[in-house]
C-alpha cells in the first residue's frame, strides 16, 4: 500500500497507473483552481479553450494543467504565468 501527500490529481494519476493508494485526507477538496471566462465569447466548454491563451499559476503547471494538456490536447504554447 502506498501513501501520498499531494493534490487530488496525483491520487487520480495513481489509480490510472494501477498503483494501490489510500487517500487519508481531503485537505484540498475546496482548493480554488478554476478556469474563468467571460460569457458569450465562445469559451463555454473546456474543448473551446483549446489553442487559446490560458493564464496558469506555477503551482498548477504540474497539477491540473497536465490533465488539460493530456486529456484535451492543450499545448504549452497557450499557457502563460
Amino acid at each position: 500500500m502506498t501513501f501520498i501527500w499531494g493534490f487530488g490529481i496525483e491520487a487520480i494519476s495513481s489509480v490510472e497507473a494501477g498503483i494501490s493508494t489510500i487517500t487519508v485526507a481531503a485537505i484540498f477538496q475546496k482548493y480554488p483552481q478554476v478556469l474563468i471566462a467571460h460569457p458569450g465569447v465562445g469559451n463555454d466548454s473546456l474543448e473551446q479553450l483549446k489553442g487559446k491563451l490560458i493564464l496558469v499559476s506555477s503551482l498548477s503547471e504540474k497539477a491540473y494543467w497536465r490533465f488539460l494538456y493530456t486529456k484535451l490536447g492543450y499545448t504549452d504554447d497557450q499557457r502563460r504565468p
